[in-house]
């Protein structure tokens, strides 16, 4: 008998800043903003590529609620990865 996992995978949709402001309509600098606020996440390669994961600002334009800085209002928080 197989088992399934409790919580599906899925699979991690990765944009630049620019792409990531224009999939919800805003500047790349409210991007930074929200990163800087802690209301999302970035991921970097390097010392210059930075990507943002498209499921987390979905979920974060969702829930309104800082989810990098641990604080989570409906959704289990799932903390930044090292945002160095």
């Amino acid at each position: 008998m197989a088992v399934k996992p409790i919580h599906p995978v899925v699979q991690r949709r990765y944009a630049k800043l620019k792409e990531a402001a224009t999939y919800i309509g805003v500047t790349e600098r409210t991007i930074r903003q929200m990163i800087a606020d802690g209301r999302i996440c970035r991921y970097r390669s390097g010392s210059r590529l930075v990507r943002i994961d498209l499921n987390e600002l979905d979920a974060a334009m969702l829930r309104g609620a800082p989810d990098c800085l641990g604080i989570a209002t409906q959704a289990a928080a799932v903390p930044c990865p090292d945002s160095v």
